[in-house]
């Protein structure tokens, strides 16, 4: 009967060889075990220190922490899709023509003679515009019950052209004063209200040169903006507006302007809106 061989009955000559082989089958599996092992380890990192991060602060914190990311992520995308509507609306505004007085919806304007025109060429309607000749932003304050019976979504101001030479103010650093004061009380009245200021409209040189009190114009509407600026209110710059459009729409009087002039402005009152809710 044949013994079974044993270590020492292997010759010299092979003990070598299979040792060495032995120890490389056994290093290869001790080095798959490792880089396995710190695979999974990388791949899990990122949660696992994530997750000890979070046990060692207090639970509140945690809340806070994982309602910050879920906030910024929500907001990211809202900025996105209020973009993409944005440049679509733009887009839409620039090329409407006279169909921009559909885009008009949950409205009221205020203003003075200039803006009667947006009721008196039947524009929009006349329920909603608050504007008599003569008048300055100091009328708004008769005009909130009729507000607040509307309730509107925007309030379109469109003053300046008697605020220059009514009296009220002898300088447009006083008249910056009480546009704050009315505009600090519009916001109040109506929290939820886009506000959009039109930037006062000129007039023309010969207009100007018979009363040269219109030459104020550029100063007390820049005290607007100021004031606009200061209290985070629409302010919508009509001067490149002007420039382009208004030698070719006065009216002969060359303060008002002919009812063609009145859909460039409505737009640029809606873009300005636009542009200041994006923000």
């Amino acid at each position: 009967m044949k013994k079974a061989l044993g270590l020492n009955d292997f010759p010299y000559s092979l003990a070598l060889p299979v040792a060495l082989l032995i120890t490389v089958v056994v290093l290869f599996c001790v080095t798959f075990s490792e880089r396995s092992e710190r695979t999974v380890q990388s791949e899990e990192l990122p949660a696992v220190v994530l997750l000890d991060e979070l046990d060692a602060r207090d639970p509140k914190e945690v809340e806070r922490v994982v309602r910050a990311r879920q906030d910024a992520e929500k907001k990211a995308r809202d900025e996105a899709e209020r973009e993409s509507m944005r440049q679509e609306m733009i887009s839409e505004l620039e090329n409407a023509g006279d169909s921009i007085w559909s885009r008009f919806r949950d409205y009221a304007v205020l203003g003075d003679s200039r803006a009667v025109g947006f009721y008196y060429y039947k524009f929009l309607q006349r329920s909603r515009v608050f504007a008599d000749g003569g008048d300055s932003i100091r009328e708004i304050k008769s005009h909130m019950d009729e507000l607040r019976e509307l309730d509107p979504s925007y309030i379109y101001i469109c003053y300046g052209l008697n605020d220059t030479g009514v009296g009220y103010w002898s300088t447009a650093e006083e008249y910056g004063e009480e546009c704050r004061e009315v505009l600090s009380m519009l916001k109040d009245a109506f929290p939820e209200a886009t506000i959009v200021v039109s930037s006062t409209l000129p007039a023309e040189e010969f207009a100007i040169r018979q009363n040269p009190v219109w030459r104020k114009i550029p100063s007390f509407s820049a005290a607007m903006k100021e004031a606009c600026d200061e209290l985070g209110v629409v302010f919508a710059d009509n001067d490149a507006l002007a420039e382009r459009y208004m030698d070719e729409y006065w009216d002969e009087d060359g303060v008002h302007l002919k009812p063609e002039f009145y859909a460039y402005w409505a737009t640029n009152l809606l873009l300005a809106q636009i542009e200041g809710e994006g923000q």
